[in-house]
């Protein structure tokens, strides 16, 4: 789609999404437009991220910068760059090379939110650095590969970035080993939402979250493996100190499961009160084998007779029935999100699924219940809080 006329005359363009092949033969388009405070910028095989440098001068407003798909050949003269934009707050880089250095760079006080993005460390092995020049970083999205000094960026964020709340882990084709998971939370002074992929939810894990039981409120993890003897009484524990938590995903994958060295039944769900009444969503996964017997199609259980005004809901047997009207009396519906969905879920399903609903009976907050494949939802609270909202 060509773009609007007068386009490359205009002088109030203040978010400014392109590719180098552009810019490198209308630069004046970023010289005629100083007061810009987004740049989203592809990198073009072709073409060379340095050669903008000239136009990049005249650019110092900037608040959000996105690179993508960049050979940096002059890495000091894209921390100049940077330096150069001390109102800068947010930095995308993804697919980024170059970056063996980051000296020099002055203080970026409003950096709050940074992102790299599938990076290669060997590549970028100057980046830890870049931490250094942050103070008031508060979230953090970080791609990891074989090549991340992990343990060196996790110390740097500890001492160098006080305020950081918020980090997510993208683990590369690697194991997360539990050391690693232990400092990257341990990293954060108060921590408020982590998302990563442990390799088990083991009891150092858990201590480590609930060391910021005050103000964790997002916790989202996906195991690659099967170790749900792990993650229940972990996850009970949580539940019941973390009091500000407000949304749960825990999923496992099935990759490495010895399926004779851990049993259906070996699964207990503990039963204290849990405290987080703040929930809004819990999401759990991976906990049910797929070739368990069915919940819902055992021909031997006795089904208890319908009223002539209730049907079956899909998914569910008539066992379910009395489930189902207790939960339809406090707002909750069960939704169809997976129309070809075919049963093949165990009583492990039934155990989580009531265990998640009596516990959280009286949480007013709460909207979204999803057990396996099974998704709840109460309407009317969802409905109110994207109002409120």
């Amino acid at each position: 789609m060509p773009w609007p006329p007068g386009t490359l005359k205009a002088t109030k363009i203040r978010d400014l999404t392109t590719t180098t092949a552009f810019l490198q033969t209308n630069m004046d388009l970023l010289r005629s437009n100083p007061q810009l405070s987004a740049l989203n910028l592809k990198c073009c095989w072709r073409n060379h991220f340095d050669s903008l440098h000239p136009a990049f001068e005249s650019v110092s407003s900037l608040k959000s910068l996105q690179v993508t798909n960049a050979t940096i050949g002059d890495p000091k003269r894209f921390i100049r760059f940077l330096s150069h934009n001390y109102g800068l707050e947010k930095l995308t880089l993804s697919e980024v090379k170059g970056l063996v250095v980051f000296e020099s760079c002055e203080r970026l006080s409003q950096m709050t939110d940074i992102r790299l993005l599938d990076i290669s460390w060997r590549s970028n092995s100057g980046l830890v650095q870049l931490f250094l020049c942050t103070p008031n970083l508060r979230t953090l999205d970080v791609y990891v590969d074989d090549d991340c000094p992990f343990a060196e960026l996790a110390r740097t964020l500890q001492r160098r970035c006080p305020q950081l709340a918020s980090i997510k882990c993208r683990w590369c084709e690697r194991e997360e080993a539990e050391s690693e998971t232990v400092a990257i939370i341990q990293a954060a002074s108060r921590l408020t939402h982590f998302s990563s992929c442990p390799s088990a939810l083991t009891d150092n894990i858990c201590d480590a979250f609930l060391a910021h039981a005050n103000w964790i409120e997002t916790i989202d993890l996906v195991f690659d493996g099967w170790n749900r003897e792990y993650t229940a009484p972990s996850l009970g524990r949580i539940m019941v100190h973390c009091r500000n938590l407000r949304h749960l995903k825990i999923r496992h994958g099935h990759g490495h499961h010895d399926r004779e060295s851990t049993p259906p039944e070996e699964v207990q769900w503990p039963r204290e009160p849990w405290g987080c009444l703040q929930l809004e969503i819990i999401a759990l996964g991976g906990f049910v084998f797929e070739h368990e017997p069915s919940l819902f199609v055992d021909p031997t259980d006795e089904e208890p007779a319908l009223d002539e005004s209730e049907e079956v809901i899909p998914h569910h047997s008539k066992v379910d029935m009395p489930f189902i009207r207790d939960i339809s009396s406090r707002g909750w519906v069960y939704t169809v999100k997976y129309p070809d969905f075919v049963c093949s879920t165990s009583t492990n399903l039934r155990l989580m699924r009531n265990w998640i609903f009596e516990h959280t009976r009286d949480f007013s907050e709460l909207h979204t219940i999803k057990a396996e494949n099974y998704e709840y939802l109460n309407l009317g609270r969802k409905s109110r809080m994207a109002y409120n909202k």
